[in-house]
């Protein structure tokens, strides 16, 4: 009787346990420019292009917000204090699943009368079909952030300012 228990309380967990990981997106770098994760390139002296590309289960808030997280953590890791946000982008990309190709074998069945009466035959046919199917679309997420780095108080000067340390913070508790 505990054994059975024990058994049952570990398939249970085990069971959540992958439902949580299913139903949360990765937060991962991406193997290539459009795959899925995140990423991030310099283009000069403290000024880099940062974000994140989804996948079909993520909304476009979260995807935004995965973006900002990247830089956030980028900023850290390059020993700087809070960055600007200079140009942002969001986008739709809609991604069509390839072509399906069915082969389906069908049945025919022939029948030939003479004079002395009528037989019947059944042969196989093989029915190939191939197209798309209007609902395999699938809509992906991707946002890009230029950023520029700084070290010291945060600049008050108009322009979307970030504290590193805060949004890290702010954006792990949400996430």
């Amino acid at each position: 009787m505990i054994i059975s228990r024990l058994i049952y309380i570990t398939y249970v967990v085990a069971v959540l346990g992958l439902a949580a990981c299913a139903s949360q997106p990765a937060y991962r770098p991406a193997d290539g420019a459009d795959d899925f994760g995140y990423f991030s390139h310099a283009l000069g002296d403290d000024r880099y292009v940062v974000g994140y590309n989804g996948n079909s289960t993520m909304s476009e808030n979260l995807v935004k917000d995965y973006a900002l997280f990247h830089a956030a953590e980028l900023t850290k890791e390059q020993g700087k204090h809070w960055f600007r946000v200079v140009e942002r982008e969001s986008r739709a990309v809609e991604k069509r699943e390839p072509a399906s190709v069915r082969h389906e074998t069908g049945y025919v069945v022939q029948r030939s009368c003479g004079l002395l009466g009528c037989s019947s035959s059944v042969r196989p046919v093989m029915q190939t079909t191939a197209g798309i199917d209007a609902a395999s679309g699938r809509t992906i997420w991707s946002s890009r952030l230029e950023i520029v780095m700084g070290t010291g108080p945060q600049p008050t000067d108009g322009g979307t300012f970030y504290d590193a340390d805060t949004l890290l913070r702010q954006l792990m508790a949400k996430m």
